[in-house]
């Protein structure tokens, strides 16, 4: 349909438009190189106007992602960033350069960016929360207080209501940098009340809370979490669902140990008990 509007009506007032949805539609087919050599024919045009600029310069950073062209994805989200003709498009546009950043480990970019989406009045709110989401991950020990003290505001904040869960989950992962376990665990077990936590969100709390007890050699405990996070799982395929059932198997026969050894334990403490202490 695009190639038809293309070649029939050349001269159209939507035809940089046409041909950039065109290019889209390629990266999807994964036909990549022939977008890119599209939209670059669209931006070489004098007097392009900002808004099929912004347009063309975000479809290329799509492919060049694709192609694992990072730099020069990262060249192209920054110069579609230089304007703000479409809003949420520029907002995402920077949030996807801040994760690029933190793919390759460069966080104080990432974070920077992230920043700027949290700065920027006119950003959806979706994307507000996620960036502060994504720089508590990358959160130096100098930035946890203050994140922490953010959460706690953004939590009294009936709109941000839907991030709850996942805001106590990051909450936790800050208080675990500087080994306040105790408060850790509090708030991934809010993590996991939450009304609406999702099913994924929750797996990845009670995954927390039992590497947290395998660390410490509560096996028992940790068994139990991670078949929380089974049974919230059962259809999954992901990576990291499959990694957590194989531990969980392999401390079968050490949560069968520290049963026994509790039950002797417990019926040693009972024989060496008065005779009438056994009786109540």
């Amino acid at each position: 349909a695009f190639n038809y509007v293309i070649a029939t009506y050349p001269y159209a007032s939507l035809i940089d438009e046409t041909r950039i949805w065109r290019a889209k539609t390629n990266i999807r087919l994964d036909n990549d190189k022939l977008a890119i050599e599209t939209l670059k024919i669209v931006l070489n045009k004098a007097g392009l106007p900002d808004k099929i600029k912004e347009q063309a310069h975000t479809a290329l950073a799509m492919a060049y992602v694709k192609t694992d062209s990072i730099q020069n994805a990262i060249e192209h989200l920054k110069l579609a960033t230089k304007t703000e003709e479409n809003e949420e498009q520029f907002t995402r546009n920077t949030f996807v350069l801040g994760q690029i950043f933190a793919s390759e480990s460069k966080k104080d970019s990432a974070i920077l960016t992230f920043q700027k989406v949290t700065n920027y009045k006119k950003a959806p709110l979706k994307f507000k929360i996620h960036a502060q989401l994504e720089i508590a991950k990358m959160a130096t020990d100098s930035l946890v207080s203050p994140m922490l003290l953010s959460f706690e505001k953004l939590l009294k904040d009936r709109e941000y209501k839907v991030y709850h869960s996942a805001m106590y989950y990051q909450m936790a992962m800050l208080e675990g940098k500087r080994d306040s376990l105790v408060n850790a665990i509090d708030f991934l077990n809010k993590s996991i009340q939450v009304k609406n936590a999702t099913s994924m969100q929750k797996t990845y709390a009670y995954e927390k809370l039992g590497n947290l007890q395998f660390d410490h050699a509560n096996f028992v405990k940790a068994g139990a979490y991670y078949d929380s996070v089974i049974q919230l799982s059962k259809t999954s395929t992901e990576k990291r669902i499959r990694s957590i059932r194989r531990r969980r198997k392999s401390l079968t026969s050490l949560i069968n140990f520290e049963t026994t050894l509790q039950n002797n334990d417990s019926i040693l403490r009972i024989v060496k008990m008065p005779k009438e202490a056994q009786k109540g």
